[in-house]
């Protein structure tokens, strides 16, 4: 039987190795989970976004709640560890750490960092540690795991940063990025009350002291889609996690994606998805 992760209140963290049997009857479906992969030998196959790429170990992976991928084994040999843990987990020191803006989670951007030589030993250790101290019954392990997991996150921005400078960014990769934080960082919505604020391309615009068209051609350019395409697919994709995962009702959903009003939701829901936001819900209730 296939074990589902359970309410983020009593299930904050988990961290297990790759090839065992407990991670084999896992189905990561919630999308609170944050989710760091160390991969220490072998190789996957990563899907995600519109991409498709071979990796191999040692490789440090991020995912967060937003984004859509699957991977797989694509050799005999595969060892590495899988952790796991919700904003809940967070706390004291961990909360200076805003998962939501960091760039290792960015929904567009590229989970997946070749792990340096002279990095390797201590993001071994580390992880060895954290399942080993997973499974003892230190009192204060849940603040130890934090320490844990914001070295790793330190470590993963750090490679990002590096990576940055190699890849010696121009002003249009840099408006490309600029461009795909403010987009995310109006996500995941947490509370029916919430709402976003950049709701159209002039809106992104002007946020970032652009011409609409600027920024048209840019992203087109460094992606091959317009800045509405962008907005489109990220509105969308929430629309459809709000409506499966939460009680909200349909037109607060559309009001904290921008909506004024709720036939104006159903009308774009309905011209994306061949369904009413109603009749999607329906289906996963």
């Amino acid at each position: 039987m296939v074990k589902k992760i359970s309410h983020a209140r009593s299930y904050n963290f988990k961290i297990l190795k790759v090839n065992s049997e407990e991670h084999k009857n896992i189905a990561y479906n919630r999308r609170d989970y944050y989710k760091i992969s160390f991969i220490i030998t072998g190789s996957c196959k990563l899907s995600f976004d519109d991409n498709a790429i071979s990796v191999k170990g040692p490789c440090l992976m991020f995912f967060g709640p937003l984004l859509s991928y699957t991977w797989q084994p694509a050799s005999s040999e595969y060892a590495g560890y899988d952790c796991l843990f919700t904003k809940d987990f967070l706390s004291g020191q961990m909360q200076q750490y805003n998962l939501l803006k960091s760039p290792l989670f960015r929904v567009g951007g590229m989970p997946a960092f070749k792990v340096p030589a002279s990095e390797f030993k201590d993001l071994k250790y580390l992880f060895k540690k954290m399942l080993e101290e997973y499974h003892d019954t230190y009192r204060n392990k849940n603040d130890l795991m934090c320490s844990y997991v914001n070295i790793i996150l330190h470590m993963g921005t750090k490679m990002l940063d590096e990576k940055k400078l190699e890849l010696n960014y121009n002003a249009a990769e840099r408006i490309t990025e600029d461009f795909f934080n403010l987009l995310h960082r109006q996500f995941p919505l947490a509370d029916s009350t919430d709402k976003i604020l950049l709701k159209t391309p002039s809106d992104f615009a002007k946020s970032m002291h652009l011409h609409v068209n600027h920024l048209n051609q840019v992203l087109k350019s460094a992606t091959g889609r317009n800045t509405n395409w962008h907005l489109q697919q990220q509105i969308m994709n929430e629309a459809k996690l709000l409506l499966k995962h939460t009680d909200w009702p349909v037109a607060s959903v559309g009001y904290s994606l921008g909506f004024e009003h709720p036939s104006y939701f159903n009308n774009y829901f309905k011209r994306h998805t061949g369904n009413t936001p109603l009749s999607y819900r329906r289906r996963y209730i």
